[in-house]
């Protein structure tokens, strides 16, 4: 009795699997080649701060997972992989900036509105933000306005192009990072050592005057809660 032979596997699926096995092992080879330093660890650290942003993050899981899913595929084919793993730098400010607003507030230190106010007059030898304020113009205000609601947005994307444009080559990689990393510690500083801009105090200070030479005086609002009058 002849043996029935087993059923003919399709063209379209083996192309796929050949696909699919051709793809993880282009991926896995450099990964077995890379000569490993210290400098790697900084993978590490992007993936505590997005497993992170990834678990307090307050989005339906069918948002976050897809996300995930494509920044990991993304990293397979070698093209997109010498594009995503400098990107992951800015990406990780970027999502670290976004998550802020999930975190608890029992989580959060008190916010300390006299330690910047202390460093102006140690640096400069006075209050230049009580200084600036005495006297407040529109020009002022637009001249504040411009470096740091435009300027401060535009000049990334502009410095990246022209990285691109006159740069030699890998220095776009290297500016992304340092970039990325630089704004990923502004946002850490913000959350584990939050300090009130020095106005915030020199407005404190006015609130306490008032309230003890003028007690039904309309003061301003409040200090923000959990905030800290001290060193």
């Amino acid at each position: 009795m002849a043996v029935p032979s087993p059923p003919a596997i399709p063209r379209g699926f083996r192309r796929v699997h050949r696909a699919v096995i051709s793809t993880l092992a282009s991926t896995l080879r450099p990964l077995q080649q890379h000569h490993y330093t210290l400098f790697d660890l900084q993978y590490l650290f992007l993936f505590l701060i997005f497993s992170f942003c990834f678990w307090i993050m307050d989005n339906p899981l069918l948002f976050k997972l897809p996300v995930a899913l494509t920044a990991v595929a993304l990293l397979i084919p070698r093209r997109t992989r010498l594009f995503m793993l400098p990107f992951f730098a800015p990406a990780s400010w970027l999502i670290l900036f976004y998550c802020c607003r999930f975190v608890p507030s029992e989580w959060r230190p008190h916010i300390f509105t006299s330690v910047l106010p202390a460093l102006e007059n140690i640096l400069y030898g006075g209050s230049i933000s009580e200084m600036l304020a005495k006297s407040t113009t529109p020009f002022k205000d637009i001249l504040a306005w411009i470096p740091y609601g435009v300027l401060h947005y535009v000049l990334p994307i502009v410095i990246s192009v022209l990285v691109v444009c006159f740069g030699p080559p890998g220095t776009l990689p290297v500016y992304a990072r340092t970039f990325g990393y630089m704004n990923v510690a502004g946002v850490l500083t913000q959350i584990f050592f939050p300090c009130a801009p020095p106005c915030k105090h020199t407005r404190h200070t006015l609130c306490v005057f008032l309230s003890l030479s003028l007690p039904s005086a309309s003061l301003p609002d409040k200090e923000p809660r959990g905030s800290k009058q001290t060193l």
